[in-house]
C-alpha cells in the first residue's frame, strides 16, 4: 500500500531573478530626444512637400522657417532604421546659416535628395542652433553627400546617457572673433 496525503504540494518561491530590464535601442528615440529636449521659445516649423514618395524616383523636398537665425541642422533615420544621417549641411552644401522669420527650401539647386529603399518610414529632425555645431563625439562619417552617425557610438552614448542634452545634438563650436 501506498501512503496517501491530502496536504496539496505547496509552491516554493519564485527564484529572484531580478534582471534589469534594458531597453532595446531604437535610433528614432535619439531624434526624439533631440524634440524632447529643445528650447520651446524658438520654434523651428518643418514641411515636407510630399509625404510619399517613389524609392529610387521621388525627391525629398523640405519647407523650413526658424523664429530666431542660427545654424540649421536636418538628422534623418533611415527606413530600416539601421542609419541615422546628417542631411544638411552635406558635402553640397555646407551654407547652413539660416535667418530668423525667413523660409529657405531644402535641397536648394544643385544637389538632390533622392528617395532610397527599403520601403517604410524615414523620421527627421531639423536643429537650429546658435552656434555652429560639431559631432566628433557621436563619429560622423561620410556617406556619400551626407554624414552618416556611427549607430554603435549613438548606442553606446544613448545607453550610458543622463543629463539634459541630447546625444544627437553635438557640441557647440565656439567662435572667436579677433
Amino acid at each position: 500500500p501506498v501512503a496517501q496525503s491530502n496536504e496539496k504540494p505547496v509552491p516554493l518561491p519564485p527564484e529572484s531573478t531580478a534582471v534589469a530590464q534594458v531597453k532595446a535601442y531604437d535610433p528614432v528615440d535619439a531624434l526624439e530626444q533631440l524634440y524632447d529636449l529643445r528650447t520651446p521659445d524658438s520654434p523651428v516649423t518643418v514641411s515636407l512637400d510630399k509625404a510619399e514618395v517613389k524609392i529610387g524616383k521621388g525627391k525629398l523636398t523640405f519647407r523650413i522657417q526658424s523664429e530666431k537665425s542660427g545654424y540649421l541642422y536636418i538628422l534623418m533615420v533611415g527606413t530600416d532604421k539601421n542609419h541615422i544621417y546628417l542631411l544638411f549641411p552635406n558635402a553640397l552644401d555646407r551654407n547652413n546659416k539660416v535667418t530668423g522669420g525667413k523660409e529657405i527650401s531644402l535641397p536648394r539647386p544643385g544637389w538632390t535628395m533622392t528617395a532610397g529603399g527599403p520601403p517604410g518610414i524615414n523620421h527627421f529632425v531639423a536643429l537650429v542652433s546658435d552656434h555652429p555645431r560639431e559631432f566628433s563625439k557621436v563619429e560622423l562619417s561620410k556617406a556619400g553627400a551626407f554624414s552618416e552617425f556611427s549607430a554603435l557610438k549613438v548606442e553606446s552614448l544613448m545607453r550610458s546617457h543622463s543629463g539634459d542634452s541630447a546625444v544627437l545634438a553635438g557640441t557647440p563650436l565656439c567662435t572667436t572673433t579677433a
